[in-house]
């Protein structure tokens, strides 16, 4: 099976093992889906695999590219990737609260009360099925490139949203002129 298209890196990007050391773990949120995808190719220049790599563009968060939404619709639509919605406590670091507002909501108690404010964030993960196809893309790559997921996921699948953004930020400031966020 050979690698040549979009949303077969997206696979093998959910595949490849990260700081854990396990392959499938899981990357959290849409937002640092787009960055991995993004340092991809502008550190390792995977877009360079395949034709009509993402195009990314300057947005409200920094490099964007909708395309990746309807690319992980079809994979979750095809049963290769798992999209579950997941609470979490708010963070106090306000950077990131700032980044996350439209994903935050206050829920009430019986008494109209305001309880404990969560962070709802999707999570993608391969299925059992995806973990196979990947597996195969994954045997198809040369080692090079295998070690340049590898690097990309280890380095900043674990990193906190806010620096993985500061990063991005800091690294690709053309991507940072319509953005919401100041750094």
């Amino acid at each position: 099976m050979k690698v040549d298209n979009r949303k077969d890196i997206i696979l093998l990007l959910l595949y490849i093992a990260g700081y854990s050391g396990k392959t499938n773990e899981p990357v959290e949120g849409f937002t640092r889906l787009q960055k991995l995808l993004f340092l991809l190719d502008k550190e390792y220049k995977i877009g360079k695999l395949v034709p009509n790599y993402f195009h990314f563009v300057a947005f409200d968060y920094g490099p964007f590219d909708e395309t990746i939404f309807s690319d992980i619709e079809a994979l979750v639509n095809y049963g290769l990737v798992d999209k579950n919605e997941e609470d979490k406590p708010k963070q106090e670091d306000s950077i990131e609260r700032q980044f996350l507002s439209d994903y935050f909501y206050e829920k009430e108690d019986g008494d109209g009360r305001e309880s404990q404010e969560q962070e709802h964030m999707e999570v993608f993960k391969l299925t059992p099925k995806g973990e196979t196809v990947a597996q195969q893309l994954y045997s198809s790559l040369n080692p090079n490139v295998k070690d340049c997921f590898i690097k990309l996921k280890k380095r900043f699948n674990q990193r906190s949203l806010t620096s993985l953004i500061q990063y991005v930020y800091t690294n690709f400031p053309e991507y940072t002129k319509y953005s919401k966020l100041r750094y």
